[in-house]
């Protein structure tokens, strides 16, 4: 009878996004539902590079563990939503881009990520280390880029060092609250 329905789902993604992160690739893969739980699986379409992504579902269609690998890196997310903990390692960015300014454009990030964090959906707030290398944005390359980010009640805080390909460091320190004052220190 009905109880023995299973629910599969076939998916296609064109270029998905989340907030201001676009990922300019076509994903397809299946949503599969069982009692209590659900796994979904992607896999990035060519000409995109190599990728996979499985996400463990609760029985009320929230991420518990979520794994993105693309090119020899891999993202990890796990948790519940109040509280999330994720960790990278060297994974690339190149293929996702960043809508920034009041009209916003595309742009493209290079580089491979690391590092761990927190994250909590409920309400929004998130910290953590990351490092980038061969970071690239806003035309501007480098050797390495490292940051401590957090945002919480609506206030976020930025420490960041950034070593161009040349010669030379820049150090930024960025504290403010979401659409409010902010203060910038570049060094």
């Amino acid at each position: 009878p009905l109880s023995s329905l299973r629910q599969d789902l076939r998916l296609r993604l064109r270029r998905p996004a989340v907030g201001p992160v676009r990922l300019q690739e076509t994903w397809s893969g299946t949503l599969k539902a069982a009692a209590g739980s659900g796994l979904l699986r992607l896999s990035a379409e060519s000409p995109a590079p190599d990728g996979r992504l499985e996400a463990h579902l609760d029985r009320h269609w929230q991420p518990r563990l979520v794994t993105l690998e693309r090119s020899g890196g891999a993202l990890r997310l796990e948790g519940t939503p109040d509280h999330y903990v994720w960790r990278a390692a060297a994974f690339p960015l190149q293929g996702l881009s960043l809508a920034l300014g009041p009209h916003p454009a595309l742009r493209g990030l290079q580089g491979r990520l690391g590092g761990t964090g927190l994250l909590a959906l409920r309400p929004l707030a998130f910290s953590g280390s990351l490092a980038v290398e061969q970071p690239s944005l806003l035309g501007v390359a480098g050797r390495d880029l490292n940051a401590r980010v957090s945002y919480r009640d609506r206030r976020f805080s930025l420490r960041a060092a950034f070593q161009p390909l040349l010669a030379g460091a820049v150090d930024a320190t960025l504290d403010g609250s979401w659409n409010g004052a902010y203060r910038l220190r570049l060094q």
